[in-house]
């Protein structure tokens, strides 16, 4: 999969039941909340669906890479007091 040379790590935040609408859409009713950080500290929350784990891993990846290809991501992080 190509991030535009960005190294991306995902983070599972939150797994929920998305109900009947979001399995007739991607197959399962799992949806689950990523945090997808970059290696340049810019990161940004997506909701991924699929049947599987790595499905939904991939999925909120190649979402993740379209948004920081936009440039809809959130500030890189900063320590406090720094």
């Amino acid at each position: 999969m190509d991030n535009n040379g960005l190294a991306l790590k995902a983070f599972s935040m939150e797994r929920y039941n998305g109900g009947i609408a979001v399995k007739r859409q991607y197959g399962s009713s799992t949806v689950t909340k990523f945090l997808i950080e970059a290696a340049d500290g810019r990161s940004v929350f997506v909701k991924a669906f699929g049947k599987t784990p790595g499905e939904r891993k991939t999925f909120a990846l190649r979402e993740a890479t379209k948004l920081f290809a936009a440039g809809r991501v959130l500030a890189p992080f900063t320590k406090a007091g720094v």
